[in-house]
């Protein structure tokens, strides 16, 4: 099973903290969270990378912040393959 994904996750509660904690401990993989405010269990957490915006919830926030998510893989070659 290929392992080349990006687990991306919604809110800061200890819920997205505990899928992040499982998607890094079988996979070694950061996950990216998007939230409304930076706060809670995730706050201070090497095993994510926190995207806040207070209007992540509306359509063109969100895909825009998504669309950045894929570009920075992009560059780093992780998931090149997945955009040919």
């Amino acid at each position: 099973m290929s392992k080349d994904f990006i687990p991306v996750l919604m809110g800061n509660d200890i819920n997205v903290y505990s899928m992040a904690r499982a998607f890094y401990d079988e996979y070694n993989k950061k996950s990216f969270v998007f939230c409304k405010t930076i706060s809670g269990p995730c706050q201070d957490s090497d095993i994510l990378t926190l995207m806040s915006d207070t209007k992540i919830d509306t359509q063109s926030v969100f895909f825009g912040k998504s669309k950045s998510v894929c570009k920075g893989a992009y560059r780093q070659n992780d998931i090149a393959h997945w955009l040919r």
